[in-house]
């Protein structure tokens, strides 16, 4: 089927949006993996000095933390 096939009795519209694959992760299932790429998003405080850590140290180098 191409856009000019007129013989159709109904007009066919699709609409499409960029979709970008992710995963998220808790810092407490985080424990004892490494990524090579991390992204942290702190919207409230952490509850402890070590969950920071923790999400921190997930990285493998400082150009994969984000």
């Amino acid at each position: 089927m191409s856009p000019t096939d007129s013989d159709l009795p109904v007009i066919l519209k699709r609409l499409q949006f960029p979709v970008l694959l992710a995963f998220a992760m808790t810092i407490t299932k985080s424990h004892g993996q490494t990524f090579d790429r991390v992204g942290i998003l702190l919207p409230e405080p952490v509850f402890s000095h070590g969950q920071l850590y923790v999400a921190f140290s997930r990285a493998t180098s400082k150009d994969g933390l984000f």
